[in-house]
């Protein structure tokens, strides 16, 4: 199950992400969630956690507070939903915004990034969580092809279902970080290619 399926079966009395599954942190008013920018034009610059979206397809919308909690990691990824890490366990801190487009109602897509935090043992060491993210992340899919990005490597994922065929994008940035962008079948193949190439560090 994506991160995002994770999270919105997890959410059903949260905002999106503010799920039991971990520390749930919603923005405050001395910390802002996003303004809503409704355009017909490609959207331009949208930060997150350390990284600038430099492109996001036409007509998307934020939606919502940002979403942030943190998650144990396991040799299968993240485990979401489950209980948080306690203190001094490692763990993954995740922060997701919601998309919708404009003048369309639900969710069209999710940009998330997972930040692995080591605990107070030497093992598992961040690199390995970081492995850990990104291999269960692209096992899930039925189909992943792996490119170069400025962000660091990226890997289109490819989810094939009994009517429709849907992509999802993962990119292991040299930070450790691990940023996602899945949504809707909607949500091509081209534009997560775009939208892979504009991503920087912020």
């Amino acid at each position: 199950m994506s991160i995002a399926a994770r999270v919105v079966a997890g959410a059903a009395l949260a905002l999106v992400l503010a799920s039991g599954c971990g520390r749930s942190q919603p923005a405050t008013p001395d910390r802002p969630g996003p303004a809503p920018v409704t355009t017909t034009a490609p959207a331009t610059a949208a930060s997150l956690d350390g990284f600038e979206f430099g492109y996001l397809p036409a007509g998307a919308t934020s939606s919502g507070l940002d979403s942030h909690y943190t998650a144990t990691v396991g040799p299968d990824g993240l485990r979401n939903p489950g209980p948080p890490p306690a203190p001094g366990e490692p763990g993954a801190a995740v922060s997701m915004r919601r998309f919708t487009e404009a003048g369309e109602s639900g969710s069209w897509f999710f940009v998330s990034v997972l930040r692995p935090f080591a605990g107070q043992r030497a093992d598992p060491s961040q690199e390995q969580m970081t492995r850990w993210l990104t291999q269960g992340l692209v096992s899930r899919a039925d189909r992943a092809e792996p490119f170069e990005v400025d962000a660091g490597r990226a890997y289109l994922l490819e989810h094939r279902g009994t009517e429709v065929t849907s992509h999802s994008l993962v990119i292991t940035a040299p930070s450790g970080a691990v940023l996602t962008v899945e949504g809707a079948a909607s949500l091509t193949a081209a534009e997560l290619r775009r939208i892979a190439t504009a991503v920087v560090p912020g």
